[in-house]
This record gives C-alpha cells, sequence and structure tokens, in this order.
C-alpha cells in the first residue's frame, strides 16, 4: 500500500478539524494528490464522495483479517476518517442537501462494514431496516474493530446458523410490548427492544450475534480468533477518553487485557462497574467498595478507534501462566461478591492485579493532586513537567510535596474522599505525614509504563 495513504489520511482530519475539506486525486489505489481547501456543500460532496469511492474500491480488494498489523491500522485509520467526513457533510448540510448525505452516509456505512456490501441495496425499505438495526447497536464500530467484512448482499451472521443470514429473508414478530423477536428458516434469531436494540442476553462476538450476556453469563468465552501462532501472550490494553491521551479522567479512561492461546483465540476481560442501578446512596458514597463484575468481552475493544486513545502492549506467557489467568478471570465472573471501587478496586486495579499474580509488574499509581493538575493545566505546562521530572531526585520530589500549595489541598482532598466512602483505601494521618501517598490506581499511570516499554524496544 502507498505511503500516501497515511498523507490522505491525516489530510483529511486536519481539514475536518478546520471546517474545511481536501480536493484530491487518485490512481487505482494509490493516492496521487491531496491539497486542503475551504469548499461549498457541492464541492464538499463531489470530493466526499471521491474518497467514499476510492476507500470501498480499496477495501474490496482486500481481505482484512490476512493483512499484517502495520496495514490493517492503516486502513482503519482510512475508514474512520472517510466515515467521519460522510458525518460531517450530514451534519453540515443534510437539511439542503438531504439526498445527498443520505448517499455518502451510506457510502461511509459500507467502509465500516467492510467495503463489500452493494450500497445500491441499501436506500430500500428493507434495508433501511438493516442500518437502523446496525446503527441501533454500533455494529458498524463492532464489525469494523474486529477487522469482519460483511458479504455484497446485507448479511448478519447468528451463532447456531450456519454461514451469514440475508436480510431480505429476515422477518420480525412483537413478543410483548417492548420486545421484539427476528426469525429466519423458521427459526428465532434474536430479541430487540422495539427500537432494535439487542436485549441484554446477546452480543456480537467472534464475528456473530451470540446469546451470551457479556457481564451475568459464567463462561468466559472468546470473543475473536486469529491466526494460530502456537504461543500465548497477554495484550494490555489502555484507553483515555482524551484522543491525544494527554489529558485523565476518573469516568472514561479505562484498563482491559485479552489473553491470546498458542490457537489464536482472544479471551477479553474488562472490570466493569456496578452491577445494579445507581441509587441516591451511591452520589453519597462514591468512593466505597460496591457490587460489581467482569465483562468478557470487555466493551472497550469494540469501540471506534478514534473514540479513545488506545494503546497496546504484548506480552508473552508460558501455557502455565495464561492458564493462570484464564483461571482466576473465571472465577472473578462466577463471584458473586465481587466488589469495585474508584480508587483501588477499579478497572486498572484489576487487570494490573492479575498480571502481577503471573510476576509482570506495572505501577498504574497516580497522585491525586496530579490527576487534578493534568486537567486544568495546560498541556504545554504539563509536557514541561512531564520532561523536567525524570531529572528530579525521588526526595525532592517528596519534599515538594509539603510546599502549601499542593500540601494543604492534598490533606483535603483526603479528608473529603475519607468522608465519601474511601475507608482503608485512604488514611488522613498517612497522608498528613506522606502527601506523596495519596494516590489513586489509574490507567494513565500504567500509559506512562506502556510508553517506556515501546521506547525501549
Amino acid at each position: 500500500m502507498s505511503i500516501r495513504i497515511s498523507g490522505l489520511v491525516d489530510a483529511v482530519q486536519t481539514a475536518l478539524n478546520q471546517k474545511k475539506f481536501v480536493a484530491c486525486e487518485f490512481s487505482g489505489a494509490d493516492v496521487a494528490s491531496v491539497e486542503i481547501k475551504s469548499m461549498n456543500a457541492v464541492d464538499f460532496h463531489l470530493q466526499a464522495a471521491k474518497l467514499c469511492t476510492f476507500t470501498n474500491d480499496l477495501l474490496k480488494t482486500k481481505n482484512l483479517r490476512q493483512l499484517n498489523l502495520k496495514e490493517k491500522e492503516q486502513i482503519r485509520d482510512l475508514v474512520d476518517v472517510t466515515y467521519k467526513a460522510s458525518r460531517v457533510f450530514s451534519k453540515l448540510y443534510g437539511k439542503e442537501f438531504s439526498k445527498e448525505a443520505s448517499e455518502l452516509s451510506q457510502a461511509g456505512l459500507v467502509a465500516k462494514l467492510g467495503g463489500k456490501i452493494d450500497s445500491k441495496k441499501l436506500p430500500s425499505h428493507k434495508f433501511k431496516e438493516f442500518t437502523d438495526f446496525i446503527y441501533a447497536n454500533h455494529l458498524h464500530h463492532q464489525i469494523q474493530s474486529l477487522g469482519h467484512q460483511l458479504p455484497s448482499d446485507p448479511s448478519i451472521s447468528v451463532e447456531g446458523f450456519y454461514g451469514p443470514i440475508k436480510w431480505e429473508h429476515v422477518s420480525k414478530k412483537k413478543i410483548t410490548d417492548g420486545l421484539v423477536a427476528y426469525y429466519a428458516m423458521g427459526k428465532e434469531l434474536f430479541r430487540t427492544n422495539e427500537k432494535g436494540v439487542l436485549t441484554e442476553d446477546y452480543t456480537y462476538m467472534d464475528g456473530k450475534i451470540a446469546k451470551y450476556n457479556p457481564l451475568t453469563s459464567r463462561e468466559v468465552r472468546h470473543y475473536d480468533t486469529e491466526p494460530a501462532t502456537g504461543k500465548c501472550r497477554v495484550e494490555f490494553w489502555s484507553a483515555m477518553r482524551d484522543p491525544k491521551g494527554v489529558t485523565p479522567v476518573i469516568f472514561g479512561d479505562h484498563n482491559m487485557l485479552v489473553l491470546v492461546d498458542e490457537k489464536g483465540k482472544r479471551y477479553a476481560t474488562g472490570q466493569f462497574g456496578l452491577t445494579r442501578k445507581v441509587g441516591w446512596q451511591d452520589y453519597l458514597s462514591p468512593f466505597s467498595k460496591k457490587p460489581g463484575s467482569i465483562e468478557t468481552p470487555d466493551r472497550y475493544l469494540l469501540l471506534a478507534k478514534d473514540s479513545h486513545s488506545f494503546m497496546k502492549t504484548d506480552i508473552p506467557l508460558t501455557k502455565e501462566q495464561f492458564n493462570h489467568l484464564k483461571s482466576e478471570v473465571e472465577k472473578q465472573k462466577r463471584d458473586d461478591n465481587f466488589q469495585v471501587s474508584l480508587l483501588k478496586g477499579n478497572c486498572s486495579s484489576n487487570a494490573i492485579g492479575l498480571l502481577k499474580q503471573v510476576g509482570i509488574k506495572i505501577d498504574n499509581r497516580l497522585h491525586v493532586m496530579d490527576l487534578l493538575y493534568r486537567r486544568i493545566a495546560p498541556t504545554f505546562l504539563v509536557s514541561f513537567f512531564d520532561r523536567i521530572g525524570s531529572f528530579i531526585p525521588s526526595w525532592v520530589k517528596k519534599i515538594s510535596f509539603f510546599m502549601p500549595i499542593p500540601y494543604l489541598p492534598t490533606v483535603a482532598l483526603s479528608i473529603l474522599m475519607k468522608l465519601l466512602g474511601a475507608g482503608d483505601d485512604v488514611s488522613i494521618v498517612r497522608t498528613i505525614f506522606c502527601p506523596w501517598t495519596l494516590t489513586i490506581d489509574h490507567p494513565f499511570a500504567a500509559r506512562a509504563w506502556q510508553q517506556k516499554q515501546e521506547k525501549n524496544t
């Protein structure tokens, strides 16, 4: 694939951020030229349609499951900016140019679904229900994240049925108020609510809609399969809600694991939050331990790539280590008393705690003041202190915590956290004498470890 693809992706992304678009020329599967320009709606549509055609024609020639990692990521980036361009056009000009916006949206959806669907079929009423179903369940993001490609006739694969089921053969029937069942060949496929959203007993995994609840099912099932290597490994993932990965948050940043066995079966696990509805007592005690669960597969692995800043670190495992980790995840799935918390019992605590059991140590501790500082300080200032921080001895850093500006807010935060249910996770006395110990287990700190690993390889 031409190196110009990455240049095209960067140019489209930059242009959209500037509320412009690109004038581009293509030569087969190559990008002949690309230039960022201000455009009216007509020119924007013309160039966006050209980009969609190029992307889908390229996808038709590829088997995404057989590409190497670099090319797979490059094509995924191209699909993402193609889809984004279609969405931006609809947002800006959808009312005035509804037909053109619809055409671009369909072409962008085709790209998300692997590029092989005949987009001419999508406008019909029958296939409008298909697109509505895809959007309602975010299947376009999930299918893309796993590198799957739907066939030319709009279809969906369902566990227990051989091969893709053409949507034109699918019918539906209202079961009760708010519950709809879908059928094909006289058999029930799955159930949704009246808006077409799959009930919680169904999820998309291993290329099919399966009757499996990621949160409550006791079984740990593989969610995807890759070519066998004969070796086991674990993938340590971080996902930062800020797509640039520089501004951490408490709600939205995430760590998860993927266990891969010697046959290429992928088992994804991550800690999820509450397993019951949030009540008023939860707002009064946000830092207390609460009933939670393990999610397999972890939903973050099926999100759109450009929704977060994702980073993966591959760690080789022996067969014994793999079996131990998988066994521990299975135990967590069956634990009715599993508890979670924001400070020391969160997704990062869980993922790194599992790795520690097989001798893999990752520091994921982030000082609470550091978290707040990164939220409010300018990026350039944070970057500056990060650069000089590695040259400052640890004892100097500890002494600096006793300066009034960090010290007083740190002690105040420890008192507040204690009042809001932090329990043994926070000690006010310890914070008074050792203010640097007021930390939270956080994916941002784990991301720093990943970046060091990447730099050293």
